[in-house]
């Protein structure tokens, strides 16, 4: 997990600041190793999405090799989807 907490930072800057939208979605992504990074969707009927449309900008961490999601950044602030396994 060293490798990913050292990536987050800057993938967070590249994603809101040279990445453009792309998709159907129209959504930032950025895939840098094994990790996909991801711009909310601000269509979606949940909580993150509402705080999206409200101005925060928040970015979702998939590991590719296992298709999991791993981590939530909210304004630069990093929240692990299970703590247990990935705040070591």
């Amino acid at each position: 997990m060293v490798e990913l907490k050292g990536l987050l930072h800057q993938a967070y800057i590249d994603l809101f600041t040279k990445v453009k939208p792309s998709g159907a979605a129209k959504l930032r992504q950025k895939k840098i190793g094994n990790f996909l990074f991801i711009e909310q969707d601000q269509g979606r009927d949940t909580k993150t999405a509402e705080l999206s449309r409200a101005g925060h900008k928040i970015m979702w961490v998939v590991d590719t090799r296992n298709n999991r999601y791993l981590a939530c950044v909210d304004n630069g602030k990093t929240y692990f989807v299970n703590q247990k396994d990935y705040a070591k």
